[in-house]
């Protein structure tokens, strides 16, 4: 059996480590990155997808892991510069009223896929090319958001212009 200083020091040893976990474990709440609905409004430099144009580069906010920050705001970067996508057209639906996720969700890959077929013919290589799109939620619809904004992405972040 070990002497009784040997199991003193391995309880002070158990109870230090437990205590440096808690004090990590609250430094990381504290300090993770804020993923709610109104991150675009306090993430630094992140404008709503709404407020973007025609030609617009955009890179997604990403915490240190990588992960997505917000839904609902990018940073709008030159395109020159590393990015996820560009701004291929935005459609108003104002007139409108939510027909459901489902339904909105059809209603984005139809629109989105016409404006990117329409510009197919002046990609440099479509086949590289996604369409894809930003749909508001319901919540953000009644706030009066009610924009489909379609983009062109690819499978990894890329840098130069695609229209």
């Amino acid at each position: 059996m070990g002497s009784r200083g040997a199991r003193w020091a391995a309880a002070l040893t158990v109870l230090l480590v437990a205590g440096m976990v808690a004090v990590a474990s609250v430094w990381m709440i504290r300090n993770a990155p804020d993923t709610s609905e109104e991150a675009a409004d306090t993430v630094p430099g992140v404008r709503p997808i709404g407020s973007l144009f025609f030609a617009d580069c955009y890179a997604i906010p990403r915490d240190a892991r990588g992960e997505i920050m917000t839904a609902d705001g990018v940073y709008v970067v030159s395109c020159d510069e590393e990015h996820d996508g560009q701004i291929l057209d935005q459609v108003d639906l104002s007139n409108l009223d939510w027909a459901g996720s489902v339904a909105m969700k059809a209603s984005a890959q139809n629109q989105c896929s016409t404006a990117f077929n329409t510009y197919r013919p002046t990609f440099d290589e479509p086949e590289t090319l996604i369409p894809g799109y930003f749909l508001p939620n319901e919540k953000q619809w009644e706030n009066g958001n009610r924009t489909i904004t379609c983009t062109v992405t690819m499978e990894a972040p890329f840098t130069g212009p695609r229209l």
